[in-house]
């Protein structure tokens, strides 16, 4: 079994399976940096969902994109030159804390992690 867990610094990774090619493309994605795992979780097989640190990070990674694009004339922003800035709302962040799921660094995961990720 593979599962998510969270380093001290905070980052995300994937821990346990094995690297069969089936999940290659994940275990590039979060090699590649927490973001690129989350997004990739956007698009990943329902099999991930069956573990709970996947189906959590995953209903963080749709509420951000659901924030992101509702953001105002998105198509038209250079996020290169203006970075878009996603607030969480409160209620949100308090159901993300009192959520986390058992995991290999779930103490790691505070209002400062959610933020940042």
């Amino acid at each position: 079994m593979f599962r998510i867990i969270v380093s001290p610094l905070r980052n995300l990774h994937i821990e346990g399976g094995h690297s069969s090619s089936d999940y290659t493309d994940l275990y590039n994605a979060f090699a590649r940096g927490s973001g690129h795992g989350l997004l990739f979780l956007d698009i990943a097989t329902e099999i991930i969902a069956e573990e709970e640190s996947f189906s959590y990070w995953r209903d963080f990674t749709c509420l951000y994109l659901s924030l992101f694009t509702a953001i105002p004339e998105l198509n038209q922003r250079d996020l290169r030159q203006n970075p878009a800035i996603i607030v969480l709302p409160q209620e949100d962040l308090a159901r993300l804390l009192l959520t986390v799921p058992a995991m290999k660094g779930a103490e790691y995961v505070n209002e400062e992690c959610l933020l940042t990720l």
